[in-house]
């Protein structure tokens, strides 16, 4: 069963949005300038549902054994567990949103593993198992990415994983 919360947060906004005008806080005549801005809202979120994938303000939970993957949440938040054996890298946007992507029981193939993380106005957390080197690159611009990885000695080999960060008043964090 699908979870309608999504629209019950647009009612209680409408709702509030009504009783700042009706109380006198808000002018009618700057809340009419914005409906525009709800038209683009509902269209992003036709196109992103007729593209399969789970729309604006929705947040999902999913479990993937794909070797490479694409995630985005635009106004929104989603929640990733990656299993795949021989990854090969991935990209993720968080654009006024967070997406969590748990990378611990994947493998990346030999060297050749390149994540891509975009965080604009956004969050992004990543986990990986110990045993994984990363190369970390990227500029921060008015954000962080923070590298808080718990060094622990491993008898399992270590492999390479690259990471490629573009951030922009949001965050990228990365744990084990």
């Amino acid at each position: 069963m699908r979870s309608n919360s999504g629209s019950g947060g647009v009612l209680i906004i409408i709702g509030a949005v009504f009783l700042s005008a009706t109380l006198g806080i808000v002018n009618w005549g700057r809340i009419w300038r914005f409906w525009p801005v709800l038209l683009i809202l509902a269209g992003l979120q036709i196109i992103y549902q007729s593209r399969g994938k789970s729309g604006l303000f929705t947040r999902a939970n999913r479990t993937s054994d794909d070797n490479y993957f694409s995630f985005s949440a635009i106004f929104a938040g989603n929640s990733h567990k990656i299993t795949s054996q021989e990854l090969r890298g991935g990209d993720s946007l968080a654009l006024f949103g967070g997406v969590d992507i748990d990378l611990t029981t994947a493998r990346p193939i030999a060297d050749k593993c390149t994540l891509s993380l975009t965080a604009l106005f956004g969050g992004i957390d990543l986990v990986v198992p110990d045993n994984w080197e990363l190369v970390v690159s990227g500029t921060p611009i008015f954000g962080s990415v923070e590298n808080k990885i718990r060094r622990r000695e491993s008898s399992e080999d270590k492999q390479t994983v690259y990471i490629n960060t573009s951030v922009l008043f949001g965050s990228v964090e990365i744990n084990n």
